[in-house]
């Protein structure tokens, strides 16, 4: 079997996101400016000296295996202000951690995570194909339950961000069992949910009933960026419901990452984050524009830009198992 590089799994998402951004761009010109009341991030905005979040992607994947439990602990050990995930819904309804729609880039398995129950999935080793920098690999790791990460996290200072994967009626139903999960562990307000799903982020925003602040689909996104960029969003424009921006460095041709574009997001009340950020000068030009967040795989070396800018830094969280 041949994997994808995450550099080629990177540029197909930022082509997507162009794609997208121009046709939900047109789309929203043509339906008019109509939103709800305004949302507003303030818990995710930085101030006027702090530095931006630090965000793990996967749970920072170049060093241990994406959206597994050792790669969160991982991350929480080595200090971070931010774990960031993606759930999705195993054949019993159960919510597990795992990026793509199928298990066979990541583990020893194949087929949809859609098409197996918990305890199939659970069998797999979801390490089966982790190389760290150094080209080594890593021990045997289960694909871990929703609950189960929150459980150990709950204690922790650390906040969340995380994607529903299901489109449709999965997505519906991955929606309510995340709006509930959060409940029940209390965690509301320490949570960004986004999707590439526009109907499964509405059915989220309907099952958490608003308490839970949302990123934006492609479309939302695109009104929020597109509108007043081309001097059309006018003196009433309202981003609601998106409450953070979480996009890439890039779209095809648009650059996303000016200073001008982060001031007037967060303008609107908005938080700004970027997705995926592992080159060194990205990191130090977005820290310097204002960034709200940054979104990485690469922990450590943030954390390294972020200490030689003079910032202080997240201590590291040690969980007791």
């Amino acid at each position: 079997m041949t994997l994808e590089p995450a550099s080629e799994l990177l540029a197909r998402r930022r082509r997507r996101w162009l794609l997208l951004l121009v046709l939900a761009g047109l789309a929203w010109g043509l339906q008019g400016l109509g939103a709800p009341e305004t949302v507003e991030a303030d818990a995710w905005r930085r101030g006027a000296k702090e530095r931006p979040l630090i965000v793990a992607h996967g749970g920072g994947l170049r060093h241990a295996p994406a959206n597994t439990l050792a790669a969160l602990l991982r991350a929480a050990a080595t200090g971070v202000d931010v774990l960031e995930f993606d759930v999705q819904l195993s054949a019993d309804d159960q919510l597990v951690l795992m990026h793509d729609l199928t298990v066979d880039r990541t583990t020893d398995g194949t087929g949809p995570v859609r098409s197996l129950i918990l305890a199939e999935l659970q069998a797999l080793n979801a390490a089966a194909h982790f190389e760290g920098p150094a080209g080594e690999g890593h021990a045997p790791e289960p694909i871990p339950t929703l609950a189960d990460v929150l459980k150990h996290f709950a204690p922790s200072p650390l906040r969340f961000v995380i994607e529903l994967k299901n489109p449709g009626a999965d997505g519906a139903l991955a929606a309510k069992g995340l709006a509930e999960a959060l409940r029940r562990f209390k965690l509301e307000d320490r949570v960004i949910v986004g999707s590439f799903h526009g109907e499964t982020l509405a059915a989220f925003r309907e099952a958490s009933g608003g308490a839970v602040l949302t990123s934006g689909a492609p479309g939302e996104v695109a009104r929020v960026m597109l509108l007043p960029a081309l001097g059309l969003a006018g003196g009433a424009f309202d981003p609601a419901p998106v409450a953070v921006l979480q996009i890439p460095l890039q779209a095809g041709p648009l650059e996303l990452s000016a200073q001008g574009f982060i001031r007037r997001a967060q303008a609107l009340g908005q938080a700004v984050q970027y997705w995926t950020v592992n080159d060194l000068a990205a990191m130090e030009r977005l820290a310097l524009a204002g960034a709200d967040g940054i979104m990485t795989d690469d922990v450590p070396a943030l954390r390294a830009v972020l200490k030689a800018q003079g910032f202080t830094l997240p201590d590291p969280w040690i969980a007791t198992l």
